[in-house]
């Protein structure tokens, strides 16, 4: 069995990824084949990195998540702002190529 690669120290998770993972028990995402995958990179990545979360992250967890139902403090996850140069740095990877843009 191949050895995962080492993940960098510290991870930009974006919405859909963090609230997949933090709603891996949630019985409507039941069948998600996404939800296996999401969780399991956020348990890694807490594990091994650091995960930095958009404040705009947490507001659209909160937003969707049972009324009082707090968001996760825990150790090795940072809430930062997003900058424009972290944007920058972003938008190769996170936008699809413009020739599939509509």
């Amino acid at each position: 069995m191949k050895k995962a690669p080492a993940l960098p120290a510290r991870m930009v998770f974006d919405s859909v990824v963090t609230i997949l993972a933090l709603e891996h028990k949630n019985p409507t995402r039941k069948g998600d084949p996404r939800v296996a995958d999401a969780r399991q990179v956020w348990v890694r990545a807490l594990r091994e990195s650091r995960i930095l979360l958009s404040p705009l992250v947490v507001l659209e967890f909160l937003g969707g998540a049972k009324p009082g139902k707090p968001f996760p403090l825990v150790s090795g996850i940072e809430h930062v702002g997003i900058t424009y140069q972290m944007a920058e740095a972003m938008v190769q990877w996170a936008s699809p190529p413009r020739s599939r843009r509509s």
